[in-house]
């Protein structure tokens, strides 16, 4: 275990210890921290792509069967999903 990896702890106001627990410890902290930013991250991805596709079928949807006026249905879809 290297002096840098781990964090002192205070027993006492004068008396200092490594503990041997705390790398272990802020290696757990960092890896869910890091599963949490990575499946977020995912998560925003994966509603973009389902967005994304429920704009282009209701666009394409409105420019085919020539219902109704197309730019307002968009304008309408992009303000619903904020993108």
């Amino acid at each position: 275990m290297k002096w840098e990896e781990c964090k002192l702890v205070a027993i006492e106001p004068k008396i200092l210890y490594m503990d041997s627990n705390s790398c272990s410890k802020e290696d757990l902290h960092s890896s869910a921290y890091y599963l949490f930013i990575a499946s977020s991250r995912a998560f925003g991805m994966w509603l973009d792509i389902v967005c994304l596709f429920y704009i282009t079928c209701a666009t394409l949807s409105f420019l085919l069967f020539g219902q109704g006026n197309v730019q307002w249905v968009c304008t309408m879809l992009i303000t619903i999903f904020e993108i």
